[in-house]
């Protein structure tokens, strides 16, 4: 049975939001690690406009997703106390940036492997990330590795339609893009 482009797409979008649920499922419910216990001190204070030399062995980008994550949990918090709405933990908000990225993963994995692989290799190798324990556990972490990945796989996606594209405007787009997610893999 052949799938159609389209479809194959569906599935792996589907995936990935198995893949988001699989990580986002109680992820505020550990405390903070060391490693996300110093992020968190440096968002506190980046939040007072101290940015010199705080926490500077971790990447900048995940930083400031986690800020801007934090900083909508917290008004999403006060919102849901006047709404009687369930509340997010600040775990979880801290930690939402790698859980989106974990998951997003999953696609950008899914679209490098099918452009190498065929179908076949595409949504083994994505299922295997989507489910398999290591991955998920490590996207439940606000740790630099998941947007590392995300990012490197999204360069590599870019750069595989960049060498085969044939027409030169088209091909110098995708380098740009790729450039762009290898780039931001190291932000």
């Amino acid at each position: 049975m052949s799938l159609t482009r389209q479809t194959e797409l569906w599935l792996a979008l589907a995936l990935t939001l198995v893949a988001f649920g699989v990580r986002v499922h109680r992820a505020g419910e550990y405390s903070l690690s060391e490693d996300e216990t110093a992020k968190w001190q440096a968002i506190q204070e980046y939040r007072h406009g101290h940015f010199a030399g705080v926490n500077g062995e971790h990447p900048m980008l995940m930083k400031l997703c986690a800020w801007g994550s934090l900083s909508a949990g917290e008004r999403w918090n006060r919102l849901a106390a006047r709404q009687n709405w369930p509340v997010i933990t600040p775990e979880a908000a801290l930690r939402m940036p790698n859980l989106v990225f974990g998951a997003a993963a999953t696609f950008a994995l899914f679209l490098l492997s099918r452009g190498v692989m065929g179908p076949v290799g595409a949504f083994t190798a994505a299922a295997l990330w989507a489910l398999t324990p290591l991955p998920i556990a490590l996207n439940r972490l606000l740790k630099e590795e998941t947007p590392l990945v995300f990012f490197t796989l999204l360069g590599s996606y870019f750069y595989l339609l960049a060498a085969r594209s044939n027409e030169p405007a088209e091909k110098q787009r995708y380098m740009d893009l790729s450039a762009i997610g290898f780039g931001f893999s190291l932000a």
